[in-house]
């Protein structure tokens, strides 16, 4: 994916989180939803936000796209979490290192 796409899911998944946090909270007030909903969703929403900022974190790191993995951070949680650290380090500059004779 392009930085553009990057920056669009970067922008996307808190506002999604957001979205979710701020929709339960509103069916609960107006009395849609029991609070047991209210307090098994949010922590889970807030659980997903964090581990799709972490694997774009990590992945960014590693030289993937980041807007890939923040997305499956966002759905897998914490397994992705562990699939993005596993992953090899790409080589930032291979064409420079097969051009240069020394």
């Amino acid at each position: 994916m392009n930085d553009q796409t990057d920056d669009l899911v970067a922008f996307l998944i808190p506002a999604f989180s957001i979205c979710i946090i701020l929709g339960v909270l509103f069916l609960w007030w107006n009395e849609v939803m029991d609070f047991a909903n209210v307090v098994w969703i949010t922590p889970y929403v807030a659980h997903a936000f964090i581990c799709s900022v972490f694997c774009r974190k990590v992945a960014v790191s590693k030289g993937y796209s980041g807007a890939d993995w923040a997305l499956a951070g966002f759905f897998c949680g914490i397994l992705a979490l562990f699939a993005a650290g596993g992953l090899a380090s790409r080589p930032q500059d291979v064409q420079g290192a097969d051009q240069n004779p020394n």
